[in-house]
């Protein structure tokens, strides 16, 4: 931990005050790129959304090529529950269960 800290402190060791201005410009610039990223994104999404109701593409066409659709394709594969069934909780899986069923898993 203590290394780790220290990697942290040097990436820092060589700025000075006069550094600020260029790096809260540089992060202002990062922002202003990004949000204008996600109008890009959004007016695709019009536009494919569009192209769907006017029967130019399919719906596999729409979810393919939608930015919104296959950030959360993304999402969902990088996901480490991925393929997990739900469990269901005790009282539930109770309830299913009959007089013989709670015998027979007493005994084992």
């Amino acid at each position: 931990m203590y290394l780790r800290s220290m990697m942290n402190m040097n990436q820092y060791k060589m700025l000075r005050y006069s550094d600020s201005d260029r790096l809260n410009f540089a992060n202002q610039k990062a922002q202003q790129e990004a949000e204008a990223a996600q109008e890009k994104r959004q007016e695709q999404e019009e536009i494919l959304k569009a192209k769907l109701e006017a029967g130019e593409i399919s719906q596999a066409e729409y979810k393919t090529m939608s930015p919104t659709t296959t950030k959360d394709a993304i999402m969902a594969f990088n996901n480490p529950t991925i393929g997990e069934l739900p469990h269901p909780d005790g009282e539930a899986i109770l309830a299913q269960l009959t007089e013989e069923d709670l015998q027979y898993l007493n005994l084992k």
